[in-house]
C-alpha cells in the first residue's frame, strides 16, 4: 500500500521540546489531502528521535509525551476519515534487517562530499536520514513526502549550492530532501512543502512541531483562544494568525467541511475534534 510521508523532531536549536507544536495539524491535513488526491489512504508520521544532543532523560519523556499526542490524533481523526495514521519512531529503523545494507550503500554514496570541510560534522546525522528515506519507499510504499520550508521558492540545488549548506551547517528539511535526490536519483518521490511556523512575538521562522523554551508559540494541546488572548498585543501576531488560517483552518475545512465562527474560534473547533478535551 502506498504511504505519505511526514516527520517531526523532538528539539531544536540545541534545545529540548517543551511540547509538540499546534502548526504540526499543517503537516498532517497537507499529508492527508495527498494522500487523499494520489488515490491511497495512509499517512505516516516519522517522529526524529535520534541525532539530539540532549540527555536520555529527556529523550524518553518527549518521546511518550508526544506519542501520547500523535496517538490521541490517530483516534480522533479515524473517526472523520477513512485515511489511516501510522506513527513510527526513527530508532526503530535498525530493527529491519534491511536497514544496515542500505545505510552502508548510502554511506559509500555519500563519500563524495568527504572532501568539504563541515561534512564530518554533518555525516552522520546526513547518512542516517537519507538511509531512512530509502528505506520507507522500499519497505513501506512511501511514495510521497510532505515537508516543511522557509522558502516558497524550492528549487533543486547544484552542487555547489549542496556544498555551501553542509559548510553552513544549515540542516533544513529542504537540504535532506536533496541530499537523498543526489544520493538516490533512481528512487522517484513526490515531495510538498508548508510555510514554516512563525513566533508570534519576534516573526522569526520556525519548524512546525518543535517548540523550544523561549518562544511564543501555540502547542497542540494548548487551547488556541487561551494561547492568542496572552499574545495578542505582539507584533507578529496579525501575521501568525493568517498563516494559521492558511495552513489548518481551510485545509481542514475541505477536508472534513466548513467551520464557523472567527479564525480563533475554528481553531478551537479543530483542537476538539482532532485532539479532543484539554
Amino acid at each position: 500500500m502506498k504511504k505519505v510521508l511526514y516527520g517531526t523532531g523532538i528539539a531544536g536549536f540545541g534545545k529540548p521540546s517543551i511540547g509538540l507544536g499546534l502548526d504540526v495539524l499543517s503537516l498532517q491535513f497537507a499529508a492527508m489531502k495527498a494522500a487523499k488526491e494520489n488515490g491511497t489512504d495512509i499517512v505516516l508520521q516519522q517522529m526524529g528521535t535520534v541525532g539530539y544532543n540532549i540527555d536520555e532523560e529527556t529523550r524518553s519523556r518527549i518521546i511518550s509525551e508526544q506519542s501520547e499526542l500523535f496517538n490521541r490524533m490517530g483516534e480522533k481523526l479515524s473517526k472523520l476519515s477513512p485515511i489511516k495514521f501510522e506513527s513510527f519512531q526513527s530508532q526503530n529503523h535498525t530493527n529491519f534487517k534491511s536497514f544496515a545494507p542500505i545505510l552502508d550503500e548510502t554511506k559509500e554514496r555519500l563519500k563524495v562530499f568527504n572532501k568539504i570541510p563541515n561534512w564530518e560534522t554533518v555525516k552522520n546525522y546526513t547518512e542516517l536520514q537519507t538511509a531512512q528515506m530509502r528505506r520507507f519507499i522500499e519497505d513501506d510504499g512511501m511514495f510521497y513526502k510532505v515537508g516543511w520550508s522557509m522558502s516558497s521558492k524550492n528549487k533543486d540545488l547544484t552542487m555547489t549550492q549542496l556544498e555551501d549548506l553542509i559548510n553552513k551547517r544549515s540542516l533544513s528539511e529542504f537540504y535532506f530532501d536533496q541530499i537523498f535526490k543526489f544520493c538516490y536519483p533512481e528512487l522517484k518521490l513526490g515531495y510538498e512543502y508548508v510555510p514554516a511556523d512563525i513566533d508570534f512575538a519576534t516573526g522569526l521562522q520556525r519548524a512546525p512541531y518543535t517548540v523550544v523554551e523561549g518562544e511564543q508559540r501555540p502547542l497542540l494541546n494548548e487551547r488556541f483562544s487561551k494561547f492568542c488572548s496572552k499574545v495578542q498585543d505582539m507584533k507578529s501576531f496579525d501575521v501568525a494568525l493568517k498563516r494559521f488560517e492558511k495552513k489548518i483552518v481551510k485545509p481542514f475545512e475541505q477536508l472534513f467541511g466548513e467551520l464557523s465562527g472567527d479564525v480563533i474560534e475554528k481553531v478551537d473547533q479543530i483542537q476538539d475534534q482532532v485532539i479532543g478535551e484539554i
